[in-house]
């Protein structure tokens, strides 16, 4: 959400919030981990260091404390700042989230966590908050479409015949959303067949068809008995693939349809081609922005990696799912996810792999974590790695520090690398060796040694 405020604001926003966590004597932890930075970026951020913190971060933060944007860029809030904040913000579509939150809490009868619900729910931005009452109203829609009829879903399918029972668990294998000609084509069943089996789940209200651009897609209000009460093992899985080979004949378009053909190969014990299907859905939801899914599937895909045996594989998976934390702004789980990473590239006995996640990992954090960002060039250098990629973990570690203005850590670590360049081909650490000067010069620069500079920077030419 863009709140248009301006850039000098910034401050005003960071003392007040500052002013509120003294108040209610609330850490700077608390709320990092909350809204999802690390404690560090948001420290930096509230102190003035940083002024790049994002919109929707900010939005956190709001929800997070219970105030409006507003509240927060004015300039007097600090004289009103002891005053107890309400219990969400009342502004209307919040009231009416909470409304529905309330029905859906009683209508499952789940009212007894209703206060975790509303301590979720102060955390959602405004954008988020109104995705979950767009969720939960759907939901509420269905529950009660599926109580019109005979009573409960159990009692209705009592009278149910064995073959409708099995196309219900077929129905419900495919999920909410299935094309009827991927069921259809599961169930091993005629046209005629089928049209009358289903006809009947409609009349229990056990199922819906509904018409879309694309044709007829169902909706599964329940399965009373479980499938595997059903079908034997083998058959299941070999419902599965049918959907999933129905699903590739006749394809919805975008990473969820690509996942859900994914999850039905891994039932049917098609792992290797799952594996694919996992890859290419996280590849479009990396090109939809949807960062927190991309992870979630790499992590999948991870698992299945495992599975068949395929470390290397795993461990791309897992520095993939790095990269979209880090994109999705949850830092601590990136790091996470580069640690396993790392782990498995070390039980596999390859340190090249593990210093090229060394250097993704600190080239990310650079610009949001400093202390993070130089940890893990330390830590690919800790490990003993490769010839050529210590040389690319000095000059990195280097030009980190430079940034930093940490002038003398950084000329020691070119000093080093100049000292591992020695005596090596010029040609293959050429890069490493451009890059050294260049930084040298940059640093006698700063420093105003402007003889010193000029000889490295004609270096840098000469290696031109």
């Amino acid at each position: 959400m863009k709140w248009g405020f301006p850039v000098a604001s910034v401050e005003v926003f960071c003392r007040n919030v500052k002013a509120v966590l003294t108040q209610r004597n609330i850490r700077v932890k608390d709320l990092a981990e909350k809204i999802g930075v690390s404690e560090s970026y948001l420290s930096l951020f509230l102190s003035g260091s940083r002024k790049n913190l994002s919109d929707e971060y900010k939005d956190r933060i709001a929800a997070c404390l219970n105030l409006s944007m507003a509240q927060l860029y004015s300039e007097d809030f600090g004289t009103h700042a002891s005053e107890e904040a309400p219990a969400f913000i009342a502004y209307p579509d919040r009231v009416e989230t909470i409304k529905i939150l309330d029905t859906f809490l009683q209508a499952t009868h789940l009212e007894f966590v209703r206060p975790a619900f509303y301590a979720t729910l102060a955390k959602l931005n405004d954008r988020e908050a109104l995705t979950v009452r767009s969720f939960l109203s759907s939901v509420l829609s269905l529950m009660s479409r599926a109580g019109k009829g005979q009573g409960e879903p159990a009692m209705r399918a009592m009278s149910m015949s064995d073959e409708a029972r099995r196309l219900l668990a077929v129905y419900a294998m495919a999920g909410d959303g299935a094309r009827i000609e991927w069921v259809k084509a599961a169930s091993g069943l005629s046209d005629s067949q089928f049209d009358s089996l289903t006809q009947d789940l409609v009349s229990r209200h056990l199922v819906e068809i509904v018409e879309d651009v694309s044709g007829f897609r169902v909706n599964v209000y329940a399965d009373p008995v479980p499938a595997s009460s059903l079908f034997s093992h083998a058959k299941i899985r070999e419902i599965h693939f049918a959907l999933a080979t129905a699903m590739q004949a006749l394809p919805d378009s975008g990473p969820y349809a690509v996942h859900a053909i994914a999850e039905h190969l891994v039932s049917a014990g098609s792992n290797i081609e799952a594996l694919s299907y996992f890859t290419k859905a996280a590849r479009e939801m990396e090109a939809a922005g949807l960062w927190n899914e991309a992870a979630e599937t790499w992590r999948k895909a991870s698992v299945l990696s495992s599975v068949v045996g395929d470390a290397g594989r795993r461990a791309n998976c897992l520095s993939e799912a790095a990269k979209c934390l880090f994109q999705a702004g949850d830092f601590a789980q990136a790091s996470e996810a580069g640690e396993y990473a790392c782990t498995v590239c070390e039980e596999m006995g390859n340190p090249r792999a593990v210093a090229n996640i060394c250097i993704m990992l600190g080239n990310m954090f650079r610009n949001y974590d400093f202390d993070a960002a130089v940890e893990w060039y330390k830590k690919g250098i800790r490990l003993d790695p490769p010839d050529l990629e210590r040389g690319r973990l000095l000059v990195n570690l280097a030009s980190a520090l430079l940034e930093a203005s940490r002038l003398d850590e950084a000329e020691n670590t070119l000093r080093e690398t100049l000292r591992w360049i020695a005596g090596r081909d010029p040609v293959e650490v050429s890069s490493i060796s451009f890059k050294v000067s260049v930084n040298l010069g940059l640093i006698e620069y700063q420093r105003r040694n402007w003889k010193q500079a000029r000889q490295h920077f004609e270096s840098c030419l000469e290696q031109v």
